[in-house]
């Protein structure tokens, strides 16, 4: 865990935001328990790392985003998918490089779950 931890960080650092508003907050960054960067949690929908752009690589519901149900991070299928409701190692949501919650349908991550679905509704309004 430790591990992964520290890679998830250093992916946060990889992909910090370039322009100058974003530099003076941490924003919430959604990662693979693989170590994948899989978007921004921000509402921009012009932003090409956010999850709200529906044409970027991160929120458009055909890449390997957590929005593919057909994906490994978003499939009903994959033990790393935010739709399986069974997953085991959903992606997860790190602010300033701490876990703060997981991207699953799977209950049984109680308080720290965040329904992909209720995601796309609070962040994205969609």
């Amino acid at each position: 865990m430790k591990k992964f931890i520290l890679a998830a960080f250093s992916l946060l650092l990889t992909f910090s935001p370039t322009t100058a508003s974003a530099q003076k907050f941490e924003i919430p960054v959604i990662v693979s328990q693989e170590g994948d960067f899989l978007g921004f949690v921000v509402s921009n929908p012009f932003d090409s790392k956010s999850i709200c752009n529906p044409y970027g690589n991160y929120g458009n519901p055909y890449g390997e985003t957590i929005f593919n149900r057909y994906g490994r991070h978003g499939g009903e299928y994959s033990n790393f998918g935010a739709y399986n409701p069974l997953a085991t190692k959903p992606p997860v949501v790190i602010v300033n490089g701490k876990i703060v919650g997981f991207v699953t349908k799977n209950r049984n991550f109680g308080q720290a779950r965040i329904d992909p679905d209720m995601l796309l509704v609070e962040v994205c309004g969609r």
